[in-house]
């Protein structure tokens, strides 16, 4: 059984991708309710926005829960249309917008900062102010949208998820993670001071003994009324945080 962290002041075990589906919903606000994670962020762009919203504030989490934007998958929410970065349906076309080499346009970087914000407006309109602000598939952190969101950011006194502390990928990714988390820490918005999943946080947790870490999860519906953290895609586990440092 996971071990209870709501009165853990040192972990914030944050459910991504709330609003998502009515299955997803339910097992973001049941992880709320055993107090397997105590925090979500909320996708505004996704069939079960409405109804995450509305089972946040009837369940006494409203202010437990951030943005999680969404420039990737669904439509948008502005009247963003530049048709590059869409599908035919009106879509999110994820591949264009992870893009780099095109980002290079003021009047397409400004519709985008239109939309991020218009995101993150369609919470506040629901009636809960967002306790930070993150991304699905992390595109805060690209470059070229980086400073859009630390602009947004700072300017409104969000707090922005840093980039991951644990070690994937090159060198030059690792450098410019570590560039973008002083960046974050240095203008007083980063939400935690570490970024882990939760295999990374218990392979790791010896290393933090001070700061607060951020854990990433994803819950979904198992077999048997389980409910599973599927942040591995390929190999979802049941959704379990150790707490203990030791």
């Amino acid at each position: 059984m996971a071990e209870n962290v709501s009165k853990m002041s040192r972990l914030i075990v944050n459910a991504d991708d709330f609003g998502f589906s009515t299955s997803i919903n339910k097992a973001v606000i049941d992880s709320l309710e055993t107090g397997i994670v105590n925090s979500a962020s909320l996708m505004t762009n996704t069939p079960g926005f409405r109804e995450a919203a509305e089972l946040a504030k009837e369940k006494g989490f409203a202010d437990r829960i951030g943005v999680h934007i969404n420039l990737t998958e669904g439509k948008p929410v502005s009247n963003f249309n530049h048709a590059r970065y869409l599908t035919e349906d009106g879509s999110w076309n994820k591949t264009a917008v992870m893009d780099l080499r095109r980002w290079n346009n003021k009047k397409i970087r400004d519709d985008f900062s239109e939309e991020i914000i218009a995101q993150i407006g369609a919470m506040e309109k629901s009636g809960m102010r967002p306790s930070h602000i993150n991304s699905h598939h992390h595109v805060h952190t690209f470059p070229a949208l980086f400073q859009i969101f630390l602009s947004i950011c700072r300017s409104r006194g969000y707090k922005l998820r840093i980039a991951q502390t644990y070690g994937s990928g090159s060198y030059l990714k690792s450098a410019y993670r570590k560039y973008l988390n002083a960046v974050m820490k240095r203008s007083g918005i980063n939400f935690s001071d570490y970024f882990e999943t939760s295999e990374s946080y218990c392979q790791r947790k010896q290393n933090f003994k001070k700061g607060l870490v951020e854990i990433m999860v994803h819950p979904a519906p198992g077999p048997g009324g389980a409910i599973l953290d599927i942040t591995n895609s390929e190999n979802p586990e049941l959704l379990k945080i150790h707490t203990s440092t030791a």
